[in-house]
């Protein structure tokens, strides 16, 4: 596994290869989680971008933390970690509020781990294009998922309602304009989401149709317009996000099955060791 993982890397040495083969060991042993999966993590950390050993130690450790909070595997904790910070040029220095706002999504909505990381790519891309922060996309997610809508279905959605309201067509476009409607921004040009959203609060499906005219993106502006206060309330959440994922980590690394699994991978170093 290491070799693989060090094909993707320049000027891999011997020396390398050992002190990626430790970092790998220690983590398994601080976590629980199992050297396969640890190195396939690694090796799609690697593949990502983040090639040079500091960043890609920072963003497996981050990887494995959110992984046994979340309760997942390390390598979809890693691929939705790396699918965030890309979609919004981060490095690897900013992984752990990435981590925390992806948990804090989780722990409001009705949604895991697993399911973002099938589907969130599908609305980041824009939402950055956009001036949407991964956190409001977050709270959009929370939200929706929360109020039933499954997550696929909500990652679609959301993605519609996006463009809708940042990039209209020319007839939603001159509707919005003879409503008083628009999309809100802050001071330095971003998405505000809960001002705009606020705009159709109480609006009946066929008015709202004229202003989002795309079926599936009314579908979440309506469900963010009739929740208003849930859509508030969640924002504000994630501006506490700060720790989040550590906190679920600490939780879980004290159930019985996590110290086990942190046992028997100790004892596995060890026996690499010799």
């Amino acid at each position: 596994n290491l070799r693989e993982v060090s094909t993707l890397m320049d000027n891999t040495t011997e020396k390398s290869i050992k002190a990626m083969g430790k970092e790998l060991r220690s983590l398994s042993q601080t976590s629980g989680l199992a050297l396969s999966s640890l190195s396939k993590a690694k090796y799609d950390i690697v593949s990502a971008g983040f090639a040079g050993a500091a960043q890609s130690a920072q963003v497996l450790a981050a990887s494995s933390q959110l992984a046994v909070g979340g309760v997942t595997s390390a390598a979809s904790a890693a691929d939705l970690l790396t699918t965030a910070l890309n979609a919004y040029g981060l490095g690897a220095n900013q992984v752990n509020d990435i981590s925390d706002t992806l948990f804090t999504t989780v722990r409001l909505g009705k949604t895991t781990m697993d399911e973002l990381a099938g589907s969130l790519g599908k609305v980041l891309p824009i939402a950055k294009a956009s001036g949407v922060s991964l956190s409001d996309v977050g709270a959009a997610m929370a939200s929706l998922t929360a109020g039933g809508i499954n997550t696929a279905e909500s990652t679609t959605a959301l993605r519609g309602a996006i463009i809708a309201l940042t990039a209209p067509t020319d007839a939603a476009a001159a509707a919005m304009k003879t409503g008083g409607i628009e999309a809100k921004r802050f001071g330095d040009g971003s998405f505000d989401l809960l001002e705009t959203i606020k705009q159709f609060e109480g609006m009946d499906p066929a008015a709202l149709r004229k202003f989002i005219p795309d079926i599936s993106a009314s579908v979440a502006v309506s469900a963010l317009a009739n929740n208003v206060e849930g859509l508030s309330d969640n924002l504000l959440a994630f501006e506490d996000r700060a720790g989040a994922s550590e906190t679920a980590f600490n939780k879980m690394a004290g159930e019985f099955n996590t110290q086990m699994s942190m046992l028997k991978n100790t004892s596995q170093s060890v026996m690499i060791e010799i």
